[in-house]
């Protein structure tokens, strides 16, 4: 299923907020992280926005990336560098132990769990998602 496809599903289930997503400069977005996001949230940011899905679940704003003491507080370059920082020192499950994945979170739970794309890979409609679930100290795919 494509992008779109996805997006236009889950708009049966979850319907937009009425005005709609957001604007982003996707070019300056993707030449400060350099690498492109994945289209499925790409299209989610042009229909829904960020925001909470039932006040559990904040999908985050796409910003350029840029210093911490630039950084929008609890935007996604503050909660990256907070899963970087978490990865460092945090149990992995068996599968990730040994890795050293490129981390960008996208959302954020309301136990404070973390959303992060492994973006190692070229494509990014691939890159699979690592969850640094804080309950348990342990991130996983």
């Amino acid at each position: 299923m494509s992008a779109a496809a996805d997006v236009d599903a889950l708009r049966r289930l979850m319907l937009p907020p009425a005005d709609g997503g957001v604007a982003v400069d996707w070019a300056r977005v993707t030449e400060s992280w350099g690498r492109a996001f994945p289209p499925d949230y790409v299209r989610f940011m042009q229909v829904y926005g960020p925001g909470a899905v039932q006040n559990h679940l904040s999908i985050d704003e796409p910003e350029p990336k840029t210093s911490l003491s630039q950084a929008r507080r609890d935007g996604m370059v503050v909660e990256t560098a907070n899963a970087e920082a978490d990865w460092e020192s945090e149990d992995k499950s068996p599968e990730l132990e040994g890795t050293s994945p490129l981390l960008i979170t996208w959302g954020v739970d309301a136990t404070a769990d973390l959303l992060c794309w492994d973006a190692s890979g070229r494509d990014p409609a691939s890159w699979p998602v690592l969850v640094y679930k804080r309950g348990d100290t342990r991130w996983r795919r």
